[in-house]
């Protein structure tokens, strides 16, 4: 297969299958490690790195005379050349040749298979013969999309195993206890794919014959252990992960989640007051709770609270705390959270933690009232 060109990201440069425009597709490798736990592998990497520059003078010279802050670059380098160097990369170099190997032989060819790795070839078709699995020989490592979700990736095998067909992939991993949340997402988005990349035409096509999107298949081939082991995995688990996977990929280019301080996200200034749990305004001020003041506003006032026993005896009504006094809230009364005029009738008086009441001053000496 003609490998298609990638950016510098490592996506694949293809036509859309709708527009014909080229684009850049999201692989599906990386929408699936979207919900991975990377920290086993840190671990390893970190693992592999401290030896490396332990047992090479070279690397641990360089690592000294590195800075910090301008060799990040160079000591990304040493880094890797000391996973290299610790053995890092002989695992995973000998999991892509027996793959290869696979793939090669699939296809109809007959790979020439240094031991002991053909005794794992021989493992993997004697399983695959075993539970009556046959690979389509056309369909092996083809490149498939998804339009609407921008994605592209490649499978491993489409195999038969009556009566329907699958979607199926080489592991050749150790181990896969931690893997199976990325691999049930790699094949719920193969077995979802809308079109298949003819690489001779360089052109889309339908996938023919379809393949089944409630299981897949993995063939476990564990490098050097003459072993080959089969599952089911459960796609539409898979794609519950896969629709999670693109909900979180979008949250991460949300923009809008902070801003400058200033006009706050409901719209207010900072010079407007701020109502706190007490009452009041940001200077200090008592303020009207929100609703104390309705549009059917008849300027009748209302007590604070309801009237207390008649202790005196007098048939007198009094409020329930003599020292909280009535609250007159008539038209045209003088706003709470500014200073009264001082010849204004009415005045403020604030009791407590910031309980505001309105009441009537007292009428200067000789005006006729009463006492």
């Amino acid at each position: 297969m003609t490998e298609p060109r990638r950016d510098r990201w490592g996506r694949y440069l293809l036509p859309d299958p709708v527009t014909g425009e080229e684009r850049a597709w999201t692989r599906a490798t990386t929408l699936a490690n979207t919900l991975s736990d990377p920290w086993g592998l840190v671990d390893w990497k970190l693992r592999m790195a401290v030896k490396g520059v332990a047992t090479r003078d070279d690397l641990r010279a360089l690592a000294s005379a590195l800075p910090l802050d301008t060799g990040k670059k160079q000591l990304n380098e040493v880094a890797q050349d000391a996973i290299e160097y610790a053995g890092g990369s002989s695992g995973r170099n000998m999991g892509t040749a027996l793959h290869e190997w696979t793939a090669q032989s699939d296809r109809g060819e007959d790979p020439v298979v240094p031991s002991p790795w053909d005794r794992d070839l021989e493992a993997y078709h004697a399983a695959l013969g075993l539970h009556g699995v046959r690979v389509y020989p056309n369909f092996v490592e083809q490149i498939v999309c998804i339009p609407d979700l921008g994605i592209a990736g490649t499978f491993d095998r489409i195999v038969l195993w009556p009566p329907g067909a699958y979607i199926a992939d080489v592991k050749t991993g150790a181990d896969l206890s931690y893997s199976w949340l990325e691999i049930a997402v790699q094949e719920a988005l193969y077995a979802n794919a809308e079109y298949l990349w003819d690489a001779d035409a360089e052109t889309w096509g339908p996938i023919d014959p379809p393949v089944d999107k409630s299981q897949g298949l993995v063939m476990h081939l564990p490098v050097g252990q003459a072993r080959c082991d089969l599952f089911w995995v459960d796609l539409e688990i898979g794609w519950e992960a896969v629709t999670l996977a693109v909900d979180v990929r979008e949250w991460r280019k949300r923009k809008d989640i902070s801003r400058p301080f200033g006009v706050d996200l409901l719209g207010r200034s900072p010079v407007q007051p701020v109502l706190d749990l007490a009452g009041s305004d940001a200077r200090g001020k008592a303020v009207d709770a929100p609703g104390a003041r309705d549009a059917g506003n008849t300027g009748v006032p209302r007590p604070v609270s309801e009237p207390a026993e008649d202790l005196a005896g007098d048939g007198a009504d009094r409020p329930a705390n003599p020292a909280a006094p009535e609250v007159l809230d008539t038209p045209g009364s003088p706003s709470p959270v500014k200073d009264s005029p001082a010849d204004s009738q009415k005045r403020i008086e604030t009791e407590g933690a910031g309980v505001t009441a309105l009441v009537a001053a007292p009428a200067p000496a000789g005006d006729g009232a009463d006492g």
